[in-house]
């Protein structure tokens, strides 16, 4: 044991040393990847949010001009109370996603 403590004088030239050097830079490469995947998936996420609160909003829109007025005769026959609650629905949604993109 005496003649192996002699031929590491330094504890970064064991050979046990090198080894978790490599290992924990193996992990840190690792984690370096899964962190710039993680990062590419927000930054897609967010693209993807403002598009669907953009579409919401627009959805929300046709809906309210098809018939979701109160006050339109033919609306309400078909059913423009209902829809108008759906309409509040889809805004609120979209607010929903405007706030998690702004984020």
């Amino acid at each position: 044991i005496a003649q192996m403590a002699a031929a590491f004088i330094k504890l970064e030239d064991s050979p046990m040393f090198q080894k978790e050097v490599r290992s924990l830079e193996q992990n840190a490469d690792d984690l370096r990847d899964r962190c710039q995947k993680l990062y590419k998936g927000c930054r897609k996420y967010t693209d993807v949010l403002g598009e669907a609160c953009n579409g919401d909003l627009g959805f929300a829109e046709t809906l309210e001009a098809f018939g979701g007025g109160l006050d339109d005769l033919l609306g309400v026959s078909i059913g423009g109370p209902i829809l108008s609650k759906f309409i509040n629905a889809l805004r609120e949604l979209a607010t929903y996603k405007e706030f998690l993109r702004s984020q």
